[in-house]
């Protein structure tokens, strides 16, 4: 049983290819020792992480149907390096809205090996504001809700909500909002076969949504925004059947959603990563939006994934979708990237100095682009033995530094006015891009209702920078929150309000906030 287990998780945490030089140990089973203890905001503490730990051999997740089944490896860019290290950041005008892009998939129900953590405290803590239904690996899966695609989908009889129920119960305890993926996890996928199978299994994902959104067959009548069809469709590990056979799939649904519960937004595919990345594979969107147009139908949103190490792809992928959506005149529709995280790092990307600010400048990109929905691929690990998977918290329910960036995140969403933001330095100033250098500094600013400003600094740099900080309006009081290491968590300090002076550290993350002196 542990051998099948292992095989079903080695395929899952595989993005581009499946690893031939793996490390053939069980990935599920009993951790020895205590877990790292992850301190909160002004804790001097110091603990330790535990050495019994091994340091997990590189987890990759399946990516699709790349040229031969691989993708090319890519050199990671490193960060440039500034000759003027002192910049002087100014705070200007608004310039639109943050938004609150605060997704993530699975959790807080646990999941993997059993005595794993609940994580519903975590994902309050953490700010969690919708959780996207994909990869609980039965729970919330059409084949498992569904299984027998036979059956009579009008017949309560045909479906069984068990053990999905609990976990969509999970999510609306957390106070997230549900982000409704229907389609399989890697280990759970099965698609019609004939005719009477396909009609059967479009009405029978209608019925899933009304069972989780208008309460029929005992279910909830949750207040939830977004219903994604589809997972990686032009990825035969989660499609396995010919990609054009889910756009009648795609469309049928889609129109029944529409006609029966029009307030929701419905869209899809969840397109995987070399849907943008290989030229020969970009035809997958131009075929399935030509589909649609062809149709004379608009999808609400257009979702996609990406894994990447380089904060520019972020912005990159997003105005390559807005593109291609403009080609069919879907300028307004929403852009979904609806599963991300990094990549080739390995466990430095995930549990290492890198993890916190790395991920904060992809998630700064996507703010700078103008992405509507993020849902980060994951919340929740599935094994105490393998502390490099994506979960944001480790199986045991302790913080990585991720979880801790995904809480500066949330702080950072309650200032939603954003304000504009230069340093008169070209490549810090610029769009992010993916020719010419990767800018070290990330930064983005905002004001809240009452006035006051906050800034988030990621430094993904191997250099200290000295930074002046020029703001619109006096200071009254000014609040430095600084993660560097899982094992101090959050310190803040105070700073003086009078021409304050910011050092950001290489390799580290920073949420400033500034009370303003307001008039009486």
């Amino acid at each position: 049983m542990k051998t099948n287990i292992f095989l079903f998780l080695l395929l899952v945490s595989c993005p581009n290819e499946l690893l031939a030089q793996m490390e053939t140990k069980p990935l599920f089973g009993n951790s020895t020792g205590e877990p790292v203890d992850c301190t909160e905001l002004m804790s001097g503490q110091i603990v330790q992480p535990p050495q019994h730990l091994p340091e997990a051999p590189q987890r990759q997740r399946p990516q699709g149907n790349e040229p031969q089944g691989i993708r090319p490896k890519e050199k990671i860019r490193l960060p440039a390096e500034l000759e003027q290290k002192r910049v002087t950041l100014n705070i200007g005008k608004p310039r639109g809205k943050l938004k609150p892009l605060l997704g993530i998939n699975a959790g807080p129900a646990p999941s993997g090996e059993p005595g794993n953590a609940d994580l519903t405290a975590q994902y309050k803590w953490a700010g969690v504001r919708e959780v996207r239904t994909q990869d609980y690996y039965g729970p919330l899966d059409l084949s498992i809700m569904y299984p027998y695609l036979g059956a009579d989908p009008s017949n309560p009889l045909s479906f069984d909500f068990t053990s999905s129920d609990k976990v969509f119960a999970k999510i609306l305890d957390s106070e997230a909002e549900p982000y409704l993926r229907l389609g399989d996890s890697y280990n759970n996928a099965k698609v019609p076969s004939t005719k009477k199978e396909s009609d059967n299994y479009w009405r029978a994902a209608v019925k899933v949504v009304q069972h989780y959104r208008r309460g029929e067959m005992n279910g909830f009548k949750a207040d939830f925004r977004y219903v994604e069809i589809g997972n990686e469709p032009d990825n035969r590990r989660f499609w396995p059947a010919p990609y054009k056979d889910f756009f009648p799939f795609f469309l049928n649904t889609f129109k029944e959603i529409k006609r029966e519960i029009p307030e929701l937004k419905v869209g899809g595919p969840g397109f995987v990563v070399s849907s943008y990345k290989i030229a020969s594979a970009q035809k997958n969107v131009s075929d399935f939006l030509g589909y649609l147009k062809d149709n004379k139908i608009c999808p609400d949103f257009i979702s996609f994934h990406l894994y990447s190490d380089d904060p520019a792809e972020y912005y990159d992928i997003v105005n390559f979708y807005r593109k291609e959506a403009k080609k069919y005149g879907m300028e307004k529709v929403e852009l979904h990237i609806s599963e991300w995280n990094t990549e080739e790092g390995g466990i430095e990307m995930r549990t290492g100095r890198e993890a916190a600010p790395y991920l904060t400048a992809c998630w700064i990109a996507l703010q700078e682009a103008g992405a509507d929905v993020s849902c980060l691929f994951r919340g929740t690990d599935t094994n105490r033995d393998n502390p490099g998977f994506y979960g944001i918290f480790h199986a045991d329910g302790s913080k990585k530094p991720s979880a801790y960036a995904f809480h500066l995140w949330s702080r950072m969403s309650q200032f939603d006015e954003r304000l504009d933001m230069n340093s008169n330095q070209p490549l810090l100033d610029a769009n992010p891009s993916l020719s010419g250098l990767l800018k070290p500094l990330w930064m983005l600013a905002g004001k809240d209702k009452i006035g006051d400003i906050a800034i988030l600094v990621s430094n993904i740099g191997r250099q200290e920078m000295t930074c002046d900080l020029s703001l619109p309006e006096p200071a009254e009081e000014i609040e430095a929150v600084e993660f560097e290491t899982c094992d101090r968590g959050l310190i803040s300090r105070r700073l003086g309000s009078q021409n304050p002076i910011l050092i950001f550290k290489p390799l580290s993350l920073y949420f400033i906030k500034i009370k303003t002196v307001k008039s009486k």
